[in-house]
C-alpha cells in the first residue's frame, strides 16, 4: 500500500495504519494465504475488501446466505446472528 494513501472511515474518520501481517484464511480446510492491513481499531476482526473478493472470484448469494471462492471450489454459509444487519460474519 503507497504511504500517501489516506485511508478514513465511512463518516470521514481517519484510520491509522498499523502496518500489514500475512495470514491464512481457513475456509473449511480451504486455505487462502491473504495480506491484511491492521488497524487500531475497528468494528469487526476482518472485513474482506472489493480487492480480495475480486482475486478469489467470489460470490455473495444473499438469498442462499452463502460466499464461495473460485467459482464455488470454497464456500460458507453467512451468518446474520447480530443485531447488526450491515455485515455478516462468516
Amino acid at each position: 500500500m503507497s504511504k500517501n494513501k489516506r485511508l478514513c472511515t465511512a463518516d470521514g474518520k481517519p484510520m491509522h495504519l498499523l502496518g500489514t501481517v500475512n495470514l491464512t484464511l481457513d475456509i473449511h480446510d480451504f486455505e487462502i494465504p491473504v495480506i491484511f492491513l491492521r488497524f487500531i481499531t475497528l468494528q469487526f476482526n476482518v472485513i474482506l475488501g472489493v480487492q480480495f473478493l475480486t482475486q478469489t472470484k467470489a460470490n455473495i448469494d444473499m438469498e442462499g446466505q452463502t460466499l464461495t471462492f473460485y467459482n464455488d471450489l470454497a464456500g460458507t454459509n453467512l451468518s446474520d446472528d447480530r443485531s447488526d444487519f450491515n455485515s455478516a460474519q462468516i
